[in-house]
């Protein structure tokens, strides 16, 4: 077992780094997708092969019954695949996303071996998964910000109003990955204080040059009101205090903000104006036009990646008549998911992502026992607000089905104990 240890965490590390790293070197922007579609075949059919041969029988344990909803967002792909005008895009993907059929099932396939690993291998051998993700994420900040500066159009921050993206393509991109990894740094207590706070520091840092402001609000959001809560129930005096510190940073921000006047487009993102709301007029228009073109195939979706083909008549005429609008997500992954797979997909990633996220029990304040499990659910949480309003890449359903995987194999664990 200990060679099967060894191989498992090479193949979740190559898978983790791969997604983050590897892109095309020949395109500027967009189609960084395909090199990482690539990573996540090589890396869990390595695990496939592993499970099956080194593993034996303890590949076959009986899984929980929550993974009765894969089953069923498994089924929801199958459907949508079968009635897809065009089986060879709903089956790899369109060059942009690579989200096809073939690669969810990897992702499914994914959490039932994060499902395993944890469940198999104790926990003393499995924490270095943790340390390795935090690095993981320190070297994509590096080398993001790092990148900005390097001449040519691969990493150009021209391409986005100046904002950094590095290896993945899309400013938004980055920004996410950055939101699941932020817990895993706060709460680890392999790490010693100096050291948390110095990768904090890089962290957001880092974020903030994404100039992603629904990141930046989903960050400010969900630890505020886990801090509150913590403080509530802890210190009383410290959550006063703190709440007047927040009130007076948030309206000092507004004042700024409101009184702003630039020229620079990455700080005019922050600024109160009403360019700062064009993506979000924007949203709203795709909104509209994504739920009229749901409702004339509510059950089975219109295939895989296959959006882009389909929703261009639903637009209004100022974005059919732009050739600058390349629409193949409605910027909500909910409604992207249903536009594309159709609700009993949607049905079984809700029933599992739900389940993992709130069957366990275990008081995650007790921090030292607890901590990978707090940090893992608010890694989700945050991915979840973001993605309302945004959508997946490659990436972040690594992580994702990863960390899925990895509660429901803790809330098995804490049954049996």
């Amino acid at each position: 077992m200990a060679n099967a240890f060894k191989i498992y965490l090479s193949a979740l590390v190559f898978l983790f780094v791969g997604t983050v790293f590897v892109f095309n070197p020949f395109s500027a922007v967009g189609t960084f997708e395909l090199p990482k579609m690539i990573v996540l075949l090589l890396a869990v059919g390595t695990m496939n092969i592993l499970a099956t041969f080194y593993i034996g029988q303890k590949f076959f344990v009986k899984l929980p019954h929550i993974y009765m909803w894969m089953g069923v967002l498994l089924i929801g792909q199958l459907v949508a695949f079968i009635f897809s005008a065009d089986h060879l895009v709903s089956l790899v993907g369109t060059h942009y996303r690579h989200q096809g059929l073939l690669t969810y099932i990897h992702f499914i396939l994914l959490s039932l071996h994060s499902y395993w690993f944890f469940t198999l291998f104790p926990a003393e051998q499995t924490k270095i998964v943790w340390r390795w993700i935090v690095g993981i994420g320190a070297g994509a900040c590096v080398f993001a910000i790092i990148s900005a500066f390097i001449p040519g159009t691969l990493f150009s921050t021209a391409f986005f109003e100046q904002r950094i993206y590095g290896t993945f393509g899309n400013p938004n991109y980055l920004a996410v990955f950055i939101l699941v990894m932020l817990p895993f740094v706060f709460f680890s207590i392999d790490l010693k204080r100096l050291s948390k706070v110095g990768l904090a520091i890089l962290f957001l840092t880092t974020l903030f040059f994404t100039g992603s402001r629904t990141a930046l609000l989903v960050v400010g959001a969900v630890f505020g009101v886990y801090w509150a809560w913590y403080l509530w129930f802890h210190n009383k005096n410290g959550f006063f205090v703190g709440s007047i510190l927040v009130i007076l940073s948030l309206g000092i921000l507004v004042i700024i903000s409101s009184s702003s006047q630039t020229d620079n487009a990455f700080w005019e993102r922050f600024s109160w104006q009403d360019k700062a709301f064009t993506s979000f007029e924007t949203r709203l228009t795709f909104w509209q036009a994504g739920v009229e073109m749901y409702l004339d195939r509510p059950l089975v979706g219109h295939g895989q990646d296959m959006i882009q083909a389909h929703i261009m008549p639903y637009m209004p005429a100022h974005v059919q008549e732009n050739d600058l609008f390349y629409v193949d997500r409605v910027h909500s992954e909910p409604l992207d998911m249903l536009l594309m797979y159709g609700p009993l997909t949607v049905l079984g990633y809700l029933g599992f992502f739900g389940l993992a996220l709130f069957g366990n029990k275990c008081n995650v304040f007790v921090a030292d026992k607890y901590w990978a499990i707090l940090a893992t659910k608010l890694s989700i949480i945050m991915l979840s607000l973001f993605l309302l309003i945004n959508f997946s890449t490659i990436t972040t359903n690594v992580f994702l089905f990863f960390l899925g995987g990895y509660l429901v194999s803790q809330n098995t664990l804490s049954k049996k104990h």
